[in-house]
C-alpha cells in the first residue's frame, strides 16, 4: 500500500495544507481560464450576426428567384440576378462563420494558456516532491513491516545526514554505532526515518538521560572491566628470570646477581 502522508504530525499537516493549496490554486486558475474564454467569445457576437444576416439574405433571395422563375418566357432571365444576390449572401454568411471560428480558437487558446501555465508551474514544484516522498515512505514502510534491522537506517543516517544533526545525537555517533549502542542506533534510525516521514516502531530507548548517557554507561563498564583484568603500568616489568644458567637478570634479582659475581672474582 502506498504511503501518501507522513506519520509525523507537523509534516503531515504541511502536506495536507500543500495539497489543499494546490487544489484551490488549480480550481481558481481553471475558473480564470473559463472566464477569459467567455470574455473573448463575446467578440464572436458580431460574426454570428453577420453569418445570420448573410444566411437570411441568401435564403430570401433564392426563394424569390424560385418564385419569379415560374413566370412564362422571362422567368429564367429574371431569376438569374436573384441567384447571384443569393451567392453574395452565402459569401457573407461564410465570412461571419469564419470570424466566429477564429474568435472561438483564440478564446480556447487564451483560456487554456492562462489556466495551464500557473497550474503547471506549481505542479512542477509540488508533484515531484510528493512523488519522491511517496516512493521513499512506501519503501521505508515496507522495510519496517518486513522486520528489517534498524542498523540499515542508522547507517544511512551516518552517510546522509548533516554533521550537526549527528553530533546532536552523540559526540561520536559512528563509534557508538560500531559499539552497537541500541539508543544511538535507534536515534540515528529515527533521524533517517524522520527524513522520509516515518517513525521508529517500538518503545523509545533514548529516554532517561538520552543516547549519550547510555553510551557513557556502556563505556564506563568497559573501562571497569579493563582495569580489573590488566595490571598497572608499574607492575610486571619483565620476565620472571633470576639470572641463573645464562638467563637474563631483571630489576628484582639484579643486586643478588651482582654480589654473586663479585664473590666469584675474589676467589
Amino acid at each position: 500500500m502506498m504511503t501518501l502522508y507522513s506519520e509525523l504530525p507537523a509534516r503531515r499537516t504541511r502536506q495536507v495544507v500543500a495539497d489543499v493549496v494546490v487544489a484551490v490554486w488549480t480550481v481558481v486558475w481553471v475558473r480564470v481560464g473559463l472566464a477569459l474564454h467567455d470574455a473573448v467569445m463575446a467578440l464572436a457576437a458580431p460574426g454570428r450576426e453577420i453569418a445570420d444576416a448573410g444566411s437570411g439574405l441568401e435564403n430570401n433571395l433564392r426563394s424569390a428567384g424560385e418564385r419569379v422563375s415560374s413566370v412564362p418566357l422571362i422567368g429564367d432571365d429574371v431569376r438569374t440576378p436573384f441567384d447571384r444576390a443569393g451567392d453574395a449572401g452565402a459569401a457573407l454568411r461564410g465570412a461571419g462563420e469564419a470570424q466566429v471560428a477564429a474568435v472561438e480558437a483564440l478564446a480556447t487558446f487564451l483560456g487554456v494558456t492562462v489556466a495551464l501555465l500557473p497550474i503547471v508551474a506549481l505542479l512542477l514544484l509540488w508533484l515531484p516532491r510528493r512523488i519522491r516522498f511517496a516512493r521513499q515512505a512506501t519503501a521505508a514502510a515496507a522495510l519496517l513491516r518486513s522486520g528489517a534491522d534498524l542498523d540499515l537506517f542508522a547507517l544511512r543516517a551516518l552517510a546522509r545526514r548533516p554533521l550537526t544533526e549527528l553530533t546532536h545525537i552523540h559526540p561520536d555517533p559512528a563509534g557508538a554505532w560500531r559499539a552497537g549502542d541500541p539508543a544511538v542506533v535507534r536515534s540515528l534510525a529515527a533521524l533517517e526515518l524522520a527524513a522520509v516521514g516515518m517513525r521508529v516502531p517500538g518503545p523509545d530507548l533514548s529516554t532517561s538521560g538520552g543516547a549519550t548517557a547510555v553510551y557513557a554507561e556502556s563505556m564506563a563498564d568497559k573501562t571497569t572491566t579493563n582495569d580489573s583484568t590488566d595490571e598497572p603500568k608499574g607492575g610486571r616489568p619483565g620476565p620472571a628470570d633470576h639470572g641463573g644458567a645464562g638467563g637474563m637478570a631483571t630489576r628484582e634479582n639484579a643486586p643478588d646477581v651482582a654480589e654473586s659475581e663479585a664473590t666469584n672474582d675474589a676467589d
